[in-house]
């Protein structure tokens, strides 16, 4: 991770393996305690481009903490934060960046930790021992700061402001935020700050803003441009802020004109991350300005992502809708489905584990009226929606036969299940545990791909079905009434993570030999070589492909001057793969296991490698044991030429062109095809 931060390299520009070690909650323990101790040197050289990655990684924990539940991994993420304050080398600064991601992410920190970098922000907000501050330079200290930060930013909106200060504010005392908001009162969008404020997930936010708007001038209520938020208080706010909503709905009623949602121009969407999610982008317009608004509805959670940028150019969004179909593969969809999808999302968050985020909040505000009633989704609603007809008992066995055609769409490959539970070693005892023992997740997905299907704007293909298809296969799962019948979809992806456990099984062994290589006997043959031409040697099983093939090169007698391939059952393995990062012992696991070896794709010799014995110790130093057979020469036509130049050698009589042939690949004179040394081979 700090090579990657020293190389500079963008999110967007990962590999995938760099993307998998970021997203692996590992790294993230790493990355805090190397975080907390990081050089001030090294901060200023490539902290910021730390911080990304720490967000990345402190994103992709709370998405797998949403799906499993890991007391041990939150234990360790707290002890990662532990703060030892008579640390010489401790970066408070950069702590109080790493504590600010891990707060906006709703992760609870160590009390101690909190407490130490309370200390040090009080010193800009409170009397200092050393030096006492009245009142008046009190607040212009933190007018100061308000300022600077809003002109840096260049805030001209409440929720552009809490978009930017609401992880900052979360590091504040009570009375520190209380203080802020205090002086935010200077500007005009500052009752709509505040209302988003009140929804936030730090009580000592939410209370501060609740405190401050208590007290707001009458006439300030003017300044509220978009009362929809109060409507989405109401629904959303917790009992704290409920008891102070009927005053504020008061000031707004006289003092705020009725507010105008905005028109949806254009809508995209696609399926993520396999978490039965799905990604929505659109454009909204709203007098003369264009907006751009999107977000995240996971069936289970509701909205957990969502953001809204504000009078963008129609250049812009058309370069960020181009970007969203080209990496995300979203397709255009009919605006009117967010009038089905929100009210089932927001139906889904009032009654789920995830609270409704401050980033939605813009989002939903300024979006139609009737789209934002909480509802529950049923398969009869969805039917209506897509004006099907209900459907008969042989329309049903037809879907249930036909539903492995859904695994061409994009989101089924998901459902592959990582943890199989112990025991279930067969196909229908897998399907039976974990599919149709608890269905009701994919039905909800199936019924969400109804939907989209009927509103995209793009006509059915084989990964885009027409919606009766999911809805049929839903229906049937509704029913419950498989039993011993097949359910094509089901059964495919009950095989498919068997194999995935035996994958896995299998790494995780490789991963115990790697640990404790042996070494491996290994026996190469030149095919259909007459005599036979054949190397034994010695090596770590250990040692990756890469390295295998210079080996094989130096044992066989060639000189590394073509395009070469290994033949296993995993595929082909050319130089196009990351040979590196695969060991032997990938492929070769028992005595008698065996691949194929290619060089020279002209000449096509072809070899043999087997694994004819595993050794007690490792084999640090390779050494070649044995062998048979001179090495043909490169570019004489493969194993046919070479036969062809032996049979001159055997003939009394050549012409000049049989003699200045044999001379040019070197088998004049006293070349022996028999002979071979190993002593001669420099390993």
């Amino acid at each position: 991770m700090c090579q990657l931060a020293e190389d500079d390299t963008p999110i967007d520009a990962l590999t995938p393996a760099q993307q998998a070690l970021l997203s692996s909650p590992q790294t993230l323990l790493y990355a805090l305690q190397f975080g907390l101790i990081l050089s001030k040197a090294l901060e200023q050289k490539w902290g910021e481009r730390y911080l990304q990655y720490v967000e990345l990684m402190v994103s992709e924990t709370r998405i797998y903490l949403r799906g499993h539940q890991d007391p041990d991994l939150l234990e360790a993420l707290a002890s990662a934060c532990h703060i030892d304050v008579d640390e010489p080398e401790l970066n408070i600064d950069f702590a109080y960046q790493l504590f600010s991601i891990l707060r906006a992410y709703r992760f609870t920190l160590p009390p101690q930790a909190l407490r130490e970098l309370e200390q040090r922000q009080n010193k800009t907000l409170a009397e200092s021992e050393d030096q006492p501050q009245d009142l008046d330079s009190h607040l212009a200290g933190i007018n100061q700061f308000l300022n600077e930060m809003i002109r840096q930013e260049q805030i001209t909106s409440g929720h552009h402001f809490v978009s930017v200060a609401a992880n900052e504010l979360a590091m504040f005392p009570e009375q520190g935020i209380e203080a802020i908001f205090g002086q935010l009162l200077t500007y005009p969008w500052a009752i709509e700050a505040l209302l988003i404020c009140t929804l936030h997930h730090e009580p000592a936010v939410s209370n501060a803003a609740i405190s401050v708007l208590n007290h707001v001038p009458p006439k300030k209520w003017k300044q509220l441009t978009n009362s929809q938020y109060l409507m989405l208080i109401r629904r959303f706010g917790g009992d704290t802020v409920q008891k102070h909503l009927s005053a504020w709905q008061k000031q707004a009623m006289k003092h705020v004109k009725a507010s105008v949602p905005g028109r949806v121009e254009s809508l995209h969407a696609c399926f993520i991350d396999g978490n039965q999610a799905m990604m929505f982008s659109g454009t909204l317009k709203l007098g003369n300005q264009h907006h751009q608004f999107g977000g995240v509805f996971r069936l289970g959670l509701g909205l957990i992502d969502a953001y809204f940028h504000a009078d963008l150019d129609p250049n812009q969004i058309d370069q960020l809708t181009q970007r969203l179909r080209s990496e995300m593969r979203a397709i255009p969809c009919d605006p009117l489905l967010l009038a089905h999808l929100l009210p089932w999302a927001l139906h889904t968050q009032l009654h789920g584990p995830e609270p409704l985020g401050l980033d939605a909040l813009p989002m939903l505000a300024h979006l139609p009226h009737h789209w934002l009633e909480p509802q529950a989704m049923t398969l009869d609603r969805i039917r209506d929606v897509c004006q099907l007809q209900p459907l008969s008992t042989d329309e049903l066995e037809r879907f249930r036969k036909g539903s492995k055609m859904l695994l061409n769409t994009p989101h089924t490959i998901d459902w592959v299940v990582d943890e199989i539970a112990p025991g279930l070693n067969k196909q229908k005892q897998v399907r039976d545990h974990h599919y149709l023992a608890q269905p009701q997740q994919y039905i909800d997905s199936l019924g969400m791909n109804a939907l989209i299907a009927h509103f995209a704007g793009e006509k059915a293909t084989l990964t885009h079905l027409q919606p009766q298809w999911y809805l049929g296969a839903a229906y049937v799962l509704q029913l419950g009434e498989i039993g011993r019948k097949s359910f094509p979809l089901f059964d495919h992806l009950a095989e498919h993570s068997l194999e995935w456990q035996r994958q896995a099984t299998f790494a995780d062994k490789l991963q115990g030999d790697i640990s404790a290589p042996k070494g491996y006997v290994i026996k190469v043959e030149l095919l259909d070589s007459k005599p036979k031409i054949w190397r034994r040697f010695t090596v770590s099983g250990a040692v990756h492909m890469a390295s295998f093939h210079s080996l094989l090169q130096r044992v066989m007698g060639w000189e590394h001057a073509h395009l070469f391939a290994f033949q296993t059952s995993q595929g082909m393995l050319d130089e196009d793969v990351a040979l590196d990062e695969i060991p032997l012992m990938a492929l070769l696991n028992e005595p008698g296991d065996s691949i194929g070896y290619l060089y020279d794709f002209g000449d096509h010799w072809q070899h043999a490698i087997t694994l004819e014995k595993i050794q007690s110790k490792d084999c640090r130093t390779p050494k070649v044991t044995a062998g048979r057979g001179a090495c043909p020469p490169e570019d004489c036509g493969g194993i046919w030429g070479y036969q062809n130049l032996l049979a001159l050698r055997r003939r009394k009589r050549l012409n000049e062109d049989e003699e200045e042939q044999l001379e040019w690949y070197g088998m004049d004179g006293d070349f022996d095809p028999a002979a071979f040394d190993k002593t001669q081979v420099e390993l």
